[in-house]
């Protein structure tokens, strides 16, 4: 969500599980459509280091799963605690 910020002014990017297929999409592309996003969130940052990622699970069923996005985005948290701890 574009613009879209919470209450203490970071952005917020939502992941829909249930829009996501394995078998649809190339997943090294999902991962580039992530960092493209994680950078445009990143711009519109002004006085706030942090990012609201919300992934959403509603009608995702176990089709939706994989277990890749699920240790990227984990590893994406472990990153970025680590930098703020720099």
């Amino acid at each position: 969500m574009p613009g879209t910020c919470d209450i203490d002014g970071k952005p917020i990017l939502i992941f829909k599980a249930a829009k996501y297929w394995p078998g649809k999409y190339k997943f090294f592309d999902v991962l580039l459509l992530v960092v493209y996003l994680l950078e445009k969130a990143c711009d519109i940052m002004v006085s706030v280091h942090q990012i609201c990622l919300i992934e959403q699970l509603q009608d995702a069923k176990r089709s939706n799963s994989d277990p890749r996005m699920v240790k990227f985005l984990v590893e994406v948290h472990q990153v970025s605690s680590l930098i703020d701890k720099i």
